[in-house]
């Protein structure tokens, strides 16, 4: 009996042991995270309050960020970094006349707001020399909608000429909200879609892969921090992948075609896209074979009954992309003159073929042979 008795108070022991253990180590794991939140702000205020786009200190602040791989932790940090590029100057912070990014997206809402949409693109009482209006309509009804919004919290945000170059601390904050609704609505939400989140656990490698897309410096910095909306168009590129994936392919295409006229960097993707809607529609080899002699007429009527199906959805998925583009193109095609104004905006040929300082073949090339000092635009644009 005394054995028995000792027995059971040292498992009682054992277990009030292991359950303090198990307390002790999630007190720990979370006074760990909490440190490591703190270091991470540390670490981004002091290089975007003190030594601006310092990008040692930001780097050292997205190593921090990677080593805290959890999902807290992961969709905590754009919120973090977003909220601290308040305090920082902004790039053309009072330079006049032109200002900077911020500036442009600002003046897009106020010609957006203002403007009859015949007048986004052309000339007339919108000065295309002071940040004229450069992609597709989807953006300029985005910068409409927000421009509507920042006209209701204050007129002087949006004003028509008059409201050139306002940096005032809430109008910089309404910004910043901008971009973080737009980015975790449209672009974290969509990824998450894309990589399955919501349907099955998912792996630690794909939870990596999610990190890195959600923490890259490119987007959630640069892009994301000088007000480019360029995760709009991603988070779109994103919903149609998810729907490719679960053969939602009429839906996938309106959601590309979104995309596509938000930004025309989403032509890099057409390309791709194309081909993948193509192999879905069309048979396959084994799909089309025979395999007995006297069932090749039966064959035959079946493989051509499949080719009229094929160019069915082919059809199908033409004219949800025909539509998609005509429900968007529509308020701006007045006249021809307006749709060849609209493309010279869109793809500005007659600035070279390549931006400074963008990462693209043209670029490096341009660092080692001047391509711009050497040849003529028309001659770089046949090439």
């Amino acid at each position: 009996m005394g054995l028995g008795t000792n027995s059971g108070e040292r498992n009682i022991d054992g277990r009030r042991k292991g359950r303090w253990d198990a307390a002790r180590i999630r007190r720990d794991l979370g006074s760990v995270r909490q440190i490591r939140h703190l270091s991470l702000l540390f670490y981004t205020s002091l290089s975007l309050s003190r030594l601006r786009y310092h990008w040692g200190h930001i780097l050292k602040g997205f190593c921090i960020a990677a080593s805290c791989c959890v999902v807290e932790d992961i969709f905590a940090t754009p919120y973090s970094y977003l909220i601290l590029l308040i305090r920082n100057r902004l790039l053309g912070h009072a330079t006049p006349p032109m200002y900077g990014d911020y500036e442009a997206q600002r003046h897009w809402m106020e010609i957006t707001y203002h403007l009859p949409v015949n007048q986004y693109i052309n000339g007339s009482d919108n000065d295309l020399n002071y940040w004229g209006l450069d992609y597709p309509p989807l953006t300029a009804y985005h910068s409409w909608l927000l421009g509507s919004i920042a006209n209701k919290l204050n007129r002087s945000w949006v004003e028509l000429h008059i409201s050139r170059g306002i940096e005032t601390e809430s109008h910089k904050i309404f910004m910043r909200i901008t971009v973080l609704v737009t980015y975790w609505t449209i672009y974290i939400s969509s990824l998450l879609l894309s990589i399955g989140f919501f349907r099955y656990t998912l792996s630690q490698k794909m939870l990596n892969y999610c990190a890195v897309a959600v923490l890259y410096p490119g987007l959630l910095v640069m892009d994301s921090g000088h007000f480019q909306y360029n995760h709009v168009s991603l988070g779109l590129f994103l919903f149609s992948f998810a729907c490719f994936v679960s053969s939602f392919l009429k839906l996938g295409s309106v959601f590309f075609v979104l995309a596509l006229n938000f930004k025309q960097m989403e032509l890099y993707h057409a390309l791709p896209i194309a081909i993948y809607l193509l192999s879905r529609s069309f048979p396959s080899k084994n799909q089309l074979s025979t395999r007995e002699e006297d069932e090749l007429d039966f064959s035959l009527i079946l493989c051509s009954c499949r080719y009229l199906s094929w160019a069915k959805q082919l059809f199908v998925l033409f004219i949800t992309v025909t539509i998609t583009f005509l429900f968007v193109w529509l308020p701006f095609l007045v006249t021809k003159s307006d749709l060849i104004q609209i493309l010279h905006r869109i793809f500005p040929f007659y600035r070279g073929i390549f931006e400074d300082k963008v990462a693209n073949f043209w670029c490096a090339v341009n660092t080692l042979y001047k391509l711009k000092s050497n040849f003529e635009i028309m001659v770089l644009l046949r090439v």
